[in-house]
């Protein structure tokens, strides 16, 4: 018992040295560092070397911001993510008067596909139609036959700057673009419900 007890405040005294050398204001005490390979993490030195510094994406590098105007003439300030279609921004924020009946046409055969599939039907609706004012609308990418042919037919009032929500895909050219919420045949519904 007596070698125990020796050995155990043996113990006991450099376990309390080596706290009292690794105090640190916030933790009490400082974790032993156990380097693997020269420091770093396994096999990341040889890859810096080779590759140079990793860089993981950042969230805020993704986001593409949007100004929106709303139909009441205020605006609204909407983050997008690359890839994505305007239309999914819009409804993620919950922007007013933006519905997506459609949710840009079929599920299997979407309009936000790139290249777009041959098979699709396109969208359905059009109560995603934005307005794009210049110069931002020149900046875009022309609109497929399929979103052109649901603006020319539909039977709410459209611009030559008209396009559809579901059919444009967010991308960093597009950051700070102005969005303006167009006139749909929900809307024009609403307002004659409302007028009677």
């Amino acid at each position: 018992m007596g070698n125990l007890d020796t050995k155990g405040n043996l113990m006991l005294s450099l376990f309390s040295r080596t706290l009292a050398r690794a105090k640190t204001p916030f933790l009490g005490m400082r974790a032993p560092i156990a380097r693997f390979g020269g420091g770093g993490h396994h096999g990341q030195e040889d890859i810096r070397k080779k590759y140079g510094p990793i860089h993981a994406p950042r969230v805020a590098d993704k986001i593409v911001w949007l100004n929106v105007v709303l139909r009441t003439g205020y605006f609204q300030r909407v983050p997008a993510f690359e890839g994505e279609t305007i239309m999914k921004a819009l409804l993620r924020v919950s922007v007013p008067d933006v519905t997506a009946s459609c949710e840009g046409g079929e599920d299997l055969h979407s309009m936000s596909e790139r290249p777009i599939d041959p098979l699709t039907m396109g969208p359905f609706c059009g109560n995603c139609h934005i307005i794009i004012p210049e110069p931002w609308f020149k900046r875009l990418e022309r609109p497929h036959p399929l979103e052109t042919r649901n603006i020319e037919e539909a039977s709410y009032p459209t611009t030559p700057h008209s396009r559809l929500a579901c059919c444009l895909i967010v991308d960093k050219s597009m950051n700070e673009m102005t969005v303006m919420i167009g006139v749909t045949d929900d809307l024009l519904e609403e307002e004659l419900v409302q007028n009677d």
